[in-house]
């Protein structure tokens, strides 16, 4: 009942329960910036970011709700200040 009503991710709940892929990782965590900046070309940088790095969730949130975030090409969320930080467009 202690999530009920709630905006979970996926991928928190798979941390929570243990759940992996085939691979043994947690995949389409949003939160992790390591991923984030593989996403956008980073590959060599996010190779030294630890998984263990995260976005709070209150930043998600933010993002979301406020309309800070856009859809790129793709469809996925683009993060403008994260895209600014790294010089990518």
């Amino acid at each position: 009942m202690k999530k009920t009503g709630r905006i979970l991710l996926s991928a928190d709940l798979a941390r929570e329960y243990g759940f992996t892929d085939d691979n043994g990782l947690i995949t389409g965590d949003m939160r992790e910036v390591r991923s984030a900046l593989a996403i956008k070309g980073w590959t060599t940088l996010a190779a030294f970011i630890p998984r263990f790095i995260r976005v709070p969730h209150i930043i998600i949130y933010m993002i979301r709700y406020t309309g800070w975030a856009a859809k790129d090409e793709n469809g996925n969320l683009s993060f403008p200040a994260l895209l600014a930080l790294t010089g990518k467009k």
